[in-house]
This record gives C-alpha cells, structure tokens and sequence, in this order.
C-alpha cells in the first residue's frame, strides 16, 4: 500500500494531526533502559528479574502460570504435527 512508512506518518501528523492517533498505530513496550535503574524489589512487583551481576544487569520478565501452560500446549502441538 505505501513504500516508505515514514513518509507516510510524518504526512499524517502534516496534513491530519487531529486524526493521527487514530490513523497510526502506536506500541507501547517496557524500556529496559529505565528497568535497569530500579530497585530489585521494585522489579519483582512487575514480574521482572535481575540476573547476572556486577556493573551490568539483565532484565528479564518471569512468565506467569498460564503462559508457562501456554506454551506447554503449544509446544506439544508442534510436537504433533511434526510427527504426522
């Protein structure tokens, strides 16, 4: 439909800025940057956990119970096709 996305953004926000927040779509994901900053205790309140020590910090999200079931299911899934 379009070559260039950017192009097309910065035409939106030019030529239809009361309609840009509805005609380009926006992700919102965590900034591992600003994550790095907090706390360990601050972080197991949003899921994450630190590994590795010393100056640099991995952030990394634990998964939940039912992600875990998830991907379970999906993995014996895959696991079945491949054997048909």
């Amino acid at each position: 439909m379009w070559d260039d996305e950017q192009l097309v953004i910065r035409l939106i926000k030019k030529h239809f800025k009361d309609q840009a927040d509805i005609l380009i779509r926006t992700t919102e994901e965590p900034n591992k940057e600003a994550l790095r900053q907090l706390p360990a205790e601050d972080l197991a309140k949003l899921g994450c956990s630190i590994e590795g020590a010393g100056d640099q910090a991995i952030v990394k999200r634990v998964a939940g119970e039912v992600e875990k079931l998830i991907n379970k299911l999906i993995e014996k899934l895959v696991e079945a096709m491949v054997e048909e």
